[in-house]
């Protein structure tokens, strides 16, 4: 993982990429994908119907928490042997998804395997999205023949979201919401670096609903047994078990070396031991756990998330937050 700060000021605001650089807008993609696993914001939870007959179980009727992934209107069924995925002309074998987990680096490979149904997602959601691009591309006149696929990505997402603009209100807001973890810099020294990072918010969120639109209202097949077995151990970590206990949670990520993150120590702390018996006081270290993390759409660090008693995310914020401040999330979650 890259660090990108805002200034050489050791007390700076720390970034940290979840993907590799240099590859803006499928960076944006890749963004947008792992967001769509995010819990959803403020839905009612279905009642499992494990009673249900293959073929007419949707998989967000058996996992709630999933009720925003690009899955979650997946009918569960039996497919030909191999085969996890079926939609349209698009289908997905066990081959494909164990191929890039192999792929993967020794160090994110065991994180992947406990996480195959979202490595599944990603790769069918890539898959409907570069089709998309692609018939665009050419029902705009553009010829994909000789195009690899990152160029048919960049190009076709670099269209979608080039007449963006951040006003200057949108960058001084953003500097007077966000001093605390700037250590010190002048307006004028970060307004190039609040300005890019405004901008990659907001060409996220079009890529965010160009994706949306793409994927939903897709028929999409499952295989029944492998879904059953790899969503629910998808959902075996701290995050979703917290989101599942009936009770608020505060999720707070971040890493050793990401100084504003230590400073928030002492009132996490604090608040844990006060909500011991009240809410879930949860701690994600992003450079141990880099898949929950990019899973639950997190580029800056630390990242705070509150989740209501029901599992749905009810506030996000990017930077440090006061012990009254979280004390404050909490209880109007508990009320």
């Amino acid at each position: 993982m890259t660090e990108m700060k805002w200034s050489s000021n050791r007390k700076g605001f720390i970034e940290k990429s979840l993907f590799k650089p240099g590859k803006p807008y499928l960076i944006l993609l890749l963004v947008t994908v792992t967001l769509l696993f995010i819990a959803s914001f403020g839905c009612e939870q279905a009642h499992s119907k494990e009673e249900d007959s293959a073929g007419d179980t949707k998989l967000a009727e058996l996992y709630p928490l999933l009720a925003d992934s690009p899955l979650a209107g997946a009918q569960l069924t039996s497919l030909p042997k191999e085969t996890l995925l079926r939609s349209g002309d698009i289908e997905i074998s066990v081959q494909e998804i164990d191929g890039q987990v192999n792929a993967a680096s020794q160090r994110v490979r065991e994180q992947l395997k406990n996480n195959l149904f979202f490595v599944l997602e990603q790769q069918f959601t890539e898959m409907m999205l570069l089709k998309e691009a692609r018939e665009n591309l050419i029902k705009n006149g553009t010829d994909t023949a000789s195009m690899t696929e990152m160029q048919i990505f960049e190009t076709f997402f670099g269209h979608l979201t080039s007449n963006i603009d951040v006003s200057e209100n949108e960058i001084n807001d953003f500097y007077e919401a966000n001093k605390e973890v700037m250590g010190g810099m002048p307006l004028e020294q970060a307004k190039p670096q609040i300005e890019f990072y405004l901008k990659q918010q907001k060409q996220q969120k079009i890529v965010e609903d160009f994706v949306s639109q793409t994927v939903s209202g897709k028929k999409v097949e499952l295989a029944d047994d492998w879904a059953r077995e790899h969503a629910a151990k998808s959902l075996d970590n701290d995050i979703d078990k917290a989101r599942k206990s009936g009770k608020p949670s505060f999720v707070s990520f971040g890493s050793d070396t990401c100084i504003p993150c230590q400073q928030m120590i002492p009132a996490r702390e604090a608040v844990r031991k006060i909500y011991e018996e009240k809410a879930n006081i949860v701690y994600v270290h992003v450079d141990k756990d880099q898949f929950l993390a990019s899973r639950y759409g997190v580029q800056s660090i630390p990242t705070l998330v509150f989740f209501d008693k029901a599992g749905a995310e009810r506030n996000r914020h990017v930077g440090i937050m006061t012990q009254q401040q979280i004390e404050e999330q909490l209880n109007a979650l508990l009320d």
